[in-house]
């Protein structure tokens, strides 16, 4: 190759990666803008969109292929096994959270709030992790020790499995820092309230049973310890008895618009 073909090609690529980089802002920009991404929120002081962007790429990465419908074909076969009672039970309904609002959340509550440590650490929790991707969404935007994810159906856990060993298996700097970890099990009997610094739970579709021993369940969490979840678990007295509500915003999930709501354990 010619010095002034390879001069044009180098200056292509440089221009071509350039641009990306350009494109990248500018969505990101757009996400910014966007009212479904923290109407209620000021994220311009709180949130540093260029830890956004990386881990989102490394998110896209591990997670190529485990796709929304994936997780609900996966949901759908798993409640075939279960009882004909439990069948019906809208907890077992599958949706998901998406990277950006969740990146963005985990952002406010270490930068705004000082839920989590600025040098990293700290332990997150999942409940009713589904393919385990919210763990990955947690482990690339702060480095925590540990990422735990609970799931109860077995054909949802093997695939967080799966995602939990290709994030293992990336040479990334930004998985090099968290274990994550997924493990079969009841969210109503994992000790997930001993060690948790931050706790994300989607808890729109839950059942009033399933609501009420989960505020309980809540209650045995350290003083501080923030979780972020979809909504309904606020209305129960339990909680409210315990918990102090720092936020709330509208977000894009798999399913359409809805919230995110911050809230802290109290001292006492």
């Amino acid at each position: 190759m010619s010095a002034a073909v390879a001069a044009t090609t180098a200056t292509t690529a440089a221009a071509a990666a350039a641009a990306a980089a350009a494109a990248g802002e500018e969505s990101l920009a757009a996400e910014k803008r966007d009212p479904h991404v923290g109407s209620y929120v000021d994220y311009v002081d709180y949130v540093d969109y260029s830890v956004v962007a990386a881990g989102e790429a490394v998110y896209d990465s591990v997670c190529e292929g485990v796709t929304t419908r994936l997780g609900f074909m996966a949901s759908h076969a798993g409640r075939k096994n279960l009882r004909e009672e439990e069948q019906l039970d809208s907890s077992f309904h599958f949706g998901e959270a998406l990277f950006r609002p969740v990146a963005c959340a985990l952002e406010k509550v270490k930068r705004k709030y000082g839920g989590l440590p600025a040098e990293g650490g700290g332990v997150f929790y999942d409940l009713g992790a589904g393919t385990g991707k919210m763990c990955v969404a947690a482990a690339v935007t702060h480095r925590f020790d540990l990422a735990v994810g609970i799931e109860i159906l077995p054909e949802l856990h093997a695939w967080g499995q799966k995602v939990a060993r290709r994030f293992a298996a990336s040479s990334h700097p930004l998985t090099q820092e968290t274990e994550i970890k997924m493990v079969l099990g009841d969210i109503r009997e994992y000790p997930w309230w001993d060690d948790a610094n931050l706790i994300f739970c989607n808890t729109l579709a839950f059942s009033e049973a399933l609501l009420d021993v989960f505020a309980e369940r809540l209650s045995r969490l350290r003083p501080g310890v923030i979780i972020l979840h979809s909504g309904r678990i606020n209305e129960k007295p339990a909680f409210q008895a315990h918990f102090e509500l720092l936020e709330f915003g509208f977000h894009r999930f798999s399913w359409g618009s809805s919230s995110i709501w911050y809230h802290r354990r109290k001292s006492s």
